[in-house]
């Protein structure tokens, strides 16, 4: 009885941890299969939305879902098992790869160090080092080690370019310098540059790789359970898959819906801020989002800055349209006041901690040299010190991260009021690059701090990826004399008045006088419609309607 007892007992927990068995993992679980083939995915999402002939947006984003909580340990101990391995993996191909790679990158060219970074040619690295045995991981795994080495040390190489383009202009500036002033100023910024070289992969800390149709897949169970999506892994143990149990929210169900999976990523570690989250792990899914284009009857043009965030100014298609132009200005006034609320928490905060360390530091200098009957009591008093320092510390640590999560979602807020203003249009957002001249020495501090704060690119991005959901699109347009030409008659003789709070443009030629923010943002709009006059003439000339002045792009 006892026997039979213990042997449903195994049974049971067998099927608790879904392990498949089988070359291919194939199961019949009551589970749909997100992860596919890309191309085979995309092709009959098109055709269920009833896209096929029609101009689509392909919107890519990173969803990140949380392992359940109410994972077994021995599923726990394969996953550390299978992320070390994987870990492992890329370090050992990634230090056969950085002794080559180091060597052609400092006296080869770059036609020498795309040979060594070919497929084929870390391929047969890995096979003569024999990395698949020392691993124990399989071609599959292997070969996605490989390509998240190839990737990481791409990506270092295109930041070294940039880097080396800035280090050349600055060395240029410098040598073109007119007088002691601009020398110093210019020997600063050099100097500070060649600080910022970008540093050579590591690969010391954990690493993941992707994880693409053939070795895991993203599964949601078809009837309704306590764990509603899965993700089905290949582990060390030949022929043998396993399930592990997700956490969605609502809100990841939502994106999962009509969407392609291309691949996943197993993080470890969560939000470094949160100690809570330290060895937790998490599933970074990549989605792909196809989206019809839609028709637009307008080109807007949006200019930032730091008093007013966004100013907005839509241009028609068709000149009979007496609505346009439009123009909007908004600010985030709200999260600068929360802002500096927050800033001045912390800074008060940090300050008493600072005094009662010094004070605990003191007390216990005067215990030193106190006598024996005096002793307790000046221990008792730095002690109590101490603890007042640690309770101090103790809310900073509370507070850390809200700042973020404030600026954050104001952002978010102003990206979808700019959305909702800009919709049926094709939008210009100015590109600026004043942020590089902002570093310590340049004799602005008030201003450089103001700039560190800014979220701008923030505010584009999620500008950009709302639209882009909604099936607009969104371009950034180089805004280099935006400020100082006229909107109407495009003179550049015009001189900008600062007022409080605001500044405003007259015009010596056709004497207007225009807030600055709306006259760079009507430019940004001017330039962003000739660019697409010219670049598409005839086909918009056949697709502007007369009657509403809509085109498609």
């Amino acid at each position: 009885m006892l026997y039979v007892w213990v042997v449903n007992m195994a049974m049971n927990l067998l099927s608790s941890e879904d392990v498949t068995v089988g070359r291919k993992g194939k199961r019949n679980t009551g589970k749909e299969v997100l992860t596919k083939k890309s191309k085979k995915k995309k092709e009959d999402l098109i055709e269920e939305l009833e896209l096929k002939g029609k101009k689509t947006i392909e919107v890519r984003k990173s969803i990140r879902i949380p392992v359940h909580y109410d994972i077994t340990k021995n599923k726990m101990d394969k996953l550390n098992k299978l992320t070390g391995r994987i870990t492992y993996g890329i370090r050992l191909i990634g230090e056969l790869v950085s002794d080559v790679y180091a060597d052609i990158f400092m006296n080869g060219d770059d036609k020498d160090i795309d040979n060594v970074l070919k497929l084929k040619t870390i391929e047969g690295l890995v096979k003569d080092n024999d990395i698949e045995e020392k691993t124990g991981l399989n071609s599959n795994f292997i070969q996605q080690c490989i390509n998240k080495v190839i990737f990481t040390y791409k990506s270092h190489r295109k930041l070294h370019k940039e880097w080396e383009g800035k280090v050349e202009r600055a060395e240029e500036r410098l040598e073109s310098a007119r007088d002691d002033k601009e020398l110093e100023k210019a020997d600063k910024w050099l100097g500070k540059l060649k600080k910022r070289e970008p540093s050579k992969p590591d690969f010391r800390k954990k690493i993941s790789c992707r994880f693409t149709h053939n070795i895991g897949t993203v599964e949601q169970a078809k009837d309704k359970g306590k764990f509603s999506l899965w993700i089905h892994i290949s582990t060390l143990e030949k022929y043998k898959m396993i399930d592990i149990p997700l956490n969605p929210s609502v809100y990841h169900m939502d994106q999962l819906k009509d969407v392609v999976v291309d691949d996943f990523e197993i993080i470890k570690g969560g939000d470094s801020r949160k100690k809570k989250n330290k060895g937790k792990y998490y599933i970074h899914v990549s989605i792909t989002k196809i989206v019809e284009e839609k028709e637009i009857n307008s080109v807007g043009g949006i200019d930032q800055g730091l008093n007013k965030s966004i100013a907005a100014v839509l241009l028609s298609l068709n000149e009979n349209d007496k609505s346009f132009p439009r123009e909007e200005q908004l600010t985030d006034s709200a999260k600068v006041e929360l802002l500096e609320k927050y800033d001045d928490i912390v800074a008060s905060l940090q300050k008493a901690r600072k005094l009662e360390k010094a004070t605990s530091l003191q007390k216990a200098e005067k215990w030193e040299k106190a006598t024996s009957l005096q002793k307790a009591e000046k221990w008792e008093k730095a002690s109590k010190a101490a603890k007042k320092a640690a309770k101090i510390a103790k809310k900073l640590r509370s507070l850390r991260g809200k700042r973020e999560n404030v600026s954050t979602y104001h952002d978010w807020c102003l990206a979808k009021k700019v959305v909702e203003f800009t919709k049926g249009s094709y939008l210009a957002i100015g590109n600026t690059k004043f942020r590089q001249g902002m570093f310590r020495g340049n004799q602005m501090p008030t201003l450089r701090k103001r700039i560190g704060k800014w979220t701008y690119g923030r505010q584009r991005k999620m500008i950009s990826f709302k639209r882009a959901e909604m099936g607009y699109r969104t371009k950034l347009i180089d805004e280099y004399g935006t400020s100082r030409e006229c909107c109407e008659c495009g003179s550049k003789l015009t001189t900008r008045k600062y007022e409080e709070g605001f500044s405003y443009i007259l015009c010596h030629s056709c004497e207007i006088k225009k807030d600055a923010d709306i006259n760079a943002s009507n430019v940004i709009a001017t330039r962003c419609r000739d660019d697409m006059l010219k670049a598409g003439m005839i086909r918009m000339k056949n697709s502007v309607s007369q009657q509403d002045g809509s085109c498609s792009l």
